[in-house]
């Protein structure tokens, strides 16, 4: 087993191979050191055996192929995933995606616009239920349906309420809701 660690250690071409899939040179030698502990692991006479077939070769490049490339081996759990997340962040925020104060400004006023929207719809559902029991019933089943992310099937079964039922009551607070705040008020949204 030591003559097959040392042409392991020696092999250029699981060096390179490696390479190809990661940039960071800490991370190739991580990745060179978890496949040398892979064929370790492995059962040793069947290593042996592929050895002695010129196989071995093979098997180590598909253990490389499959640790390096799988979102579920044990690597990626350990290095990929960081090395993934991270490139991700520096992305994010690298100077040009650093937003200036002006458009923080804009975020900040669609945000209260948005909030603004919301408290005009609950008070208008408000309103809305206290008109009649057809319209509270209406707005319960909405709040069930938008709200609780229930379905029809869910709110039918827990309410005794037949499903095409609660689909019309939805759509009818839905048809509503755009009616007084989607054509009258396009500036809003």
């Amino acid at each position: 087993m030591d003559d097959i660690m040392n042409w392991y250690y020696k092999c250029n071409d699981f060096k390179v191979l490696i390479a190809k899939h990661s940039n960071n040179y800490e991370n190739q030698q991580e990745a060179y050191q978890e496949i040398a502990l892979i064929v370790l692991e492995y059962n040793r006479t069947k290593i042996i055996d592929m050895w002695n077939r010129n196989e071995l070769k093979y098997f180590i490049i598909r253990i490389i192929k499959n640790t390096l490339a799988s979102s579920t081996s044990p690597f990626y759990k350990k290095i990929r995933k960081f090395e993934d997340t991270t490139s991700e962040f520096t992305e994010e925020y690298s100077p040009q995606n650093i937003p200036t104060s002006e458009e923080e400004n804009n975020k900040e006023e669609i945000f209260g616009q948005k909030i603004t929207l919301l408290n005009n719809i609950n008070s208008f559902l408000e309103e809305k239920s206290n008109k009649s029991v057809q319209d509270y019933h209406d707005v319960r089943l909405f709040r069930l349906y938008k709200y609780d992310k229930k379905t029809y099937r869910q709110i039918e079964l827990e309410n005794n309420i037949h499903y095409t039922y609660v689909f019309r009551a939805v759509k009818r607070v839905e048809e509503e809701l755009k009616d007084n705040f989607i054509y009258n008020n396009k500036n809003k949204i």
